[in-house]
């Protein structure tokens, strides 16, 4: 990824962020005022709270642990105490600084649409549970929403690192 592709991963975020906070609010509607929020491994309800707090909740999570994301890839520098990457000679030399940060900045614009994704198919299946009377989690959408996201930050993790082994001399 280079300066010029940026703008494809910041603009979907872009996107996401107020697309995901509607989402999340106009949906609210349809959960009862004390939603059941926690579940057993049995998909059985077994904690609520109020539908304002669960909402506040969601939200936090949803877009504070994405930006953090970003912004721990905006502050931190490669070549820092701690940072590995494969190849470090070759992508932490100084004429390649520039090159290595911005692909890490994408890189890390797209988990953060990833993690979004993610919270935004966990209050789908919230939502779903709630319809229920009494409340039960589907084990399908748990395991759909959780593969996929575990798939989407393993093809992640898998681009990253094959981007640092393979362009390379």
């Amino acid at each position: 990824m280079n300066q010029d592709t940026l703008w494809i991963p910041a603009a979907l975020l872009g996107i996401l962020y107020p697309g995901f906070t509607g989402y999340l609010f106009y949906s609210s509607r349809l959960l009862p005022e004390r939603p059941a929020v926690h579940f057993s491994i049995r998909g059985n309800a077994n904690g609520w709270m109020t539908r304002w707090a669960y909402l506040l909740l969601m939200f936090a999570l949803g877009t504070g642990l994405s930006l953090f994301q970003v912004v721990m890839s905006l502050m931190g520098k490669p070549g820092q105490a701690g940072f590995h990457v494969p190849h470090a000679e070759y992508w932490l030399a100084p004429d390649r600084m520039h090159q290595t940060s911005t692909y890490l900045i994408g890189h890390s614009l797209w988990l953060a649409c990833l993690a979004l994704g993610f919270f935004a198919g966990l209050h789908f299946m919230i939502i779903r549970a709630n319809q229920k009377v009494p409340p039960r989690l589907s084990l399908l959408f748990v395991l759909l929403v959780a593969g996929a996201f575990a798939a989407g930050v393993l093809l992640w993790e898998r681009q990253l690192d094959w981007h640092f082994r393979n362009y390379a001399p």
